[in-house]
């Protein structure tokens, strides 16, 4: 697990509201589900991370993109999120383990050979038009950008928001740093 992970795992996350950030998210959602499908059959050296971490990194996911279609928001700037820590750690496990069957580790060998079939145009890519391992990284990465994120402005944010104050000055000024915070890592909203 990262120090970001373990040391702020269960706290409130601000989410920018607009989807494009974190479009991939569905279909990461379903490629991870659909490669712990594999893992289970398989043990668990071969796909350099448990398949139970693959589920549980897809339900992170799955939680991420509910939260952003959630009906009636009650901020159209921004969601909160309380992501659980074994959710955000098994995020970080499994990017870990893209990360190493990208650079050709054997031990991810199984998990390289499950995505790039899972991404085949010929085979059964047609469910993730133009994915390739590498891209998927680059979308967790992303993803992961957002939820590590963890400002005291985000605090701010999410306390007056639950207080039922999201429009104090403090909660305005929180958002304008927040908000410059994801203008840093490339997140537009």
């Amino acid at each position: 697990m990262t120090t970001a992970a373990a040391l702020h795992a269960d706290l409130t996350r601000v989410l920018p509201a607009g989807p494009d950030w974190s479009c991939s998210a569905r279909h990461l959602t379903e490629v991870l589900k659909t490669t712990a499908g594999f893992a289970y059959r398989l043990p668990r050296a071969a796909f350099a991370v448990p398949a139970l971490v693959l589920d549980t990194a897809a339900d992170a996911l799955a939680t991420v993109t509910e939260a952003l279609d959630a009906e009636d928001p009650p901020n159209a700037d921004y969601r909160l999120l309380t992501l659980p820590g074994y959710r955000l750690a098994a995020l970080h496990e499994t990017r870990d383990a893209l990360q190493r069957a990208v650079a050709g580790d054997d031990d991810a060998e199984h998990l390289l050979r499950t995505l790039e079939m899972l991404f085949d145009p010929a085979g059964c890519g047609i469910l993730f038009p133009g994915l390739t391992p590498a891209g998927a990284l680059r979308d967790l990465d992303r993803i992961l950008a957002v939820l590590d994120l963890d400002l005291p402005a985000a605090r701010m944010l999410a306390a007056t928001h639950l207080a039922g104050r999201p429009h104090t000055p403090a909660a305005r000024t929180a958002l304008t740093q927040i908000t410059t915070a994801w203008h840093a890592i490339g997140i537009t909203t």
